[in-house]
């Protein structure tokens, strides 16, 4: 910690300056040594234990912050300001900034990247290691900029005020009779003059959670404290999308992503335990939502799930719901942060179905995901009626759905895209679920195979769902191999609790007979049979879910053919065609079962007591 001799000779070397200014402009320090000492060690003990440890409700106790922290990497400059999305930023390591500019910094970031946890372990550099930036910082100041949310006092900036209260200055000023403006001018000399000689890093964080009311006053306190601090330096944090303004004096970086090498090392710091941690981040990687690992909000929720439970969640749902109600409410809430909107009614629940819709209508009428402001544009106009939005005001709502839920996020110059591609195919399929029936246009059903797999999985009635959608939608396109294979993939991937029923069994089949014909009778891939993961998974999952009247219907329709070998002719995919004169359809599964096709592809081993 730092040393009480330490503070006693900054404080004694910072009054004489204090003495002199206030002198110049005709007030008086009431505050004696003593005070101004015993001020900055209760606030250096509270900055000490705030900066100790990360804690949240998913969490089974506290983590120490040294534990588990990992170096963040920083873009040289924000992401929005690039033109072309081949722009490749340069990067840059967290510490290494206060090497390589004397500048002040303002520190950018989505919700949940890690901006106070790398000031936290910042505070812990700077009080346990005597090295770290011994010459340019004598002791960190913190000022959590929320606290200034209800701010009145006039006759100073609420930055400037509250830095006055933790340093424990109290200046006699009522002899002044000067103008207002010249006062606060006098107030804030004074304390430039005060922070540079006691050689401070003072620290601005959470300029996103102030309320719209007191933004432009900390603004000014910023730019002033920028533009005038020599020796004291000066590091403000934001959310990306909350922080567009200009600071003279600063140098603006935004934290990258984590690399599959900072996420592999976060995850063995977390769990104290390499075999641990590599079992974790192999679930992560084989799951659906791999990508939302790459922020430290998630990545750490996904650990203390698994280090509480012993698995991270079986079904992929789980996991979407909880990212989104961590990024919608959860985080502010646990942090008693509250953001308002500056639309009526446009909370929480409505911002999450407004971005459902969203992600819809961009998924389905662009290419790619990265979406310009144009297309931004449509789908907000196509929306707003709903929710009682007005028209062409799609670029502000989505600014502020980027501040609130960090969700969608500015990628550059006038483009936009989903944080998670995974999270926007999940919020796209709840779109689609609650729209009145599965859509039929075909140019909508082409774009959407992993969506329309999430939707099964997410509906109130997989089995029924997954029926509609195989046998009265996706029957009568010409499927491409490339779609099969992701609606296949993705469908076993998102584990549907299905409800084992003789429509379920003969959808199954005929989804079966798509995969097998598309991606291994065409492709003459027969020897690869036995070693495709999605062809042994599904066969797990017929095994166990086609019933035993879904194979009589079939043996009462179609005869076998041709026996293709697959496992040293053991095994075989049997070729099963629809009888030239099909026997009357006599009851309704019956016909459900003759808007099937002409030709099935089934696995003989499935079929050894059925009587073909």
């Amino acid at each position: 910690m730092i040393k009480e001799l330490l503070i006693k000779n900054l404080v004694s070397s910072a009054l004489k300056v204090s003495i002199k200014i206030l002198k110049e402009i005709g007030a008086k320090l009431l505050s004696s040594p003593e005070d101004i000492e015993q001020s900055i060690s209760q606030h250096l003990s509270g900055v000490c234990t705030w900066a100790r440890e990360i804690i949240f409700n998913d969490l089974k106790s506290a983590k120490r912050t040294d534990q588990v922290f990992i170096e963040l990497d920083l873009f040289v400059y924000p992401r929005r300001l690039i033109t072309s999305a081949a722009t490749k930023i340069d990067k840059i390591p967290l510490l290494e900034i206060f090497n390589d500019t004397e500048h002040h910094f303002v520190i950018l970031g989505q919700p949940g990247a890690g901006k106070t946890t790398s000031m936290k372990q910042i505070c812990n550099k700077m009080f346990f290691d005597e090295y770290f930036q011994y010459d340019r910082f004598s002791f960190p100041v913190l000022l959590k900029l929320r606290s200034l949310n209800g701010y009145k006092d006039e006759s100073r900036g609420p930055v400037i005020d509250a830095i006055y209260r933790i340093l424990g200055l109290h200046v006699d000023h009522d002899s002044f009779t000067g103008s207002k403006s010249t006062l606060i001018w006098n107030h804030r000399k004074h304390l430039v003059n005060v922070l540079d000689s006691l050689k401070v890093l003072l620290i601005l964080d959470g300029f996103d959670e102030l309320t719209n009311n007191i933004r432009d006053q900390v603004v000014e306190d910023i730019r002033y404290l920028s533009e005038h601090l020599q020796i004291a330096t000066m590091v403000v944090t934001s959310r990306t999308a909350d922080f567009g303004y200009s600071i003279n004096g600063a140098t603006v970086f935004e934290i990258c992503p984590m690399s599959d090498d900072q996420i592999q090392a976060f995850s063995e710091k977390w769990f104290l335990d390499e075999i641990i941690a590599l079992d974790f981040l192999s679930q992560i990687r084989l799951s659906p939502y791999v990508d939302t690992s790459i922020r430290p909000l998630t990545l750490a929720h996904l650990c203390a799930i698994y280090e509480r439970e012993g698995n991270i969640p079986e079904k992929p749902k789980t996991v979407y719901k909880k990212i989104i109600n961590l990024l919608l409410e959860e985080w502010d809430q646990q942090r008693s942060v509250k953001r308002t909107s500056k639309y009526g009614n446009f909370e929480r629940d409505r911002k999450c179905d407004f971005l459902a819709g969203l992600s819809y209508f961009l998924t389905l009428n662009s290419y790619g995901s990265v979406f310009s402001t144009n297309d931004i544009s449509i789908a907000y106009n196509e929306l707003a009626p709903d929710y009682g939005l007005k028209h062409n005001e799609g670029t502000q709502v989505v600014a502020e759905l980027e501040s609130h839920t960090g969700l969608l996020l500015q990628a550059g110059y006038q483009s936009f895209e989903f944080a998670h591609k995974s999270i926007q195919e999940y919020l796209a399929a709840d779109h689609l679920i609650r729209l009145p029936k599965i859509p039929e246009s075909e140019s909508a059903l082409m774009k959407l195979p992993n969506e329309l797999a999430i939707a099964v999985a997410i509906s109130s009635t997989p089995s029924a769902y997954f029926f509609e959608l195989i046998v009265n939608r996706l029957l009568k396109l010409k499927l491409s191999e490339q779609y099969v294979k992701s609606f296949t993939s993705r469908l076993i991937l998102e584990k549907p609790d299905f409800n084992y029923s003789t429509d379920l069994g003969l959808a199954l089949i005929y989804l079966y007979t798509l995969y097998v014909k598309n991606n291994i009778i065409y492709n003459h891939q027969l020897s690869l049979f036995n070693y495709d993961s999605i062809i042994l998974e599904y066969d797990n999952l017929m095994a166990i879910a086609v019933p035993q009247t879904s194979f009589d219907l079939i043996s009462k329709n179609y005869s076998s053919g041709h026996k293709y070998p697959i496992q040293e002719g053991t095994d075989h995919i049997v070729t099963y065609h629809r009888v030239s004169k099909p026997i009357k359809p006599s009851n309704v599964f019956e016909k459900k079962l003759y808007k099937f096709p002409e030709l099935l592809y089934i696995r003989e081993s499935m079929l050894n007591n059925i009587p073909f």
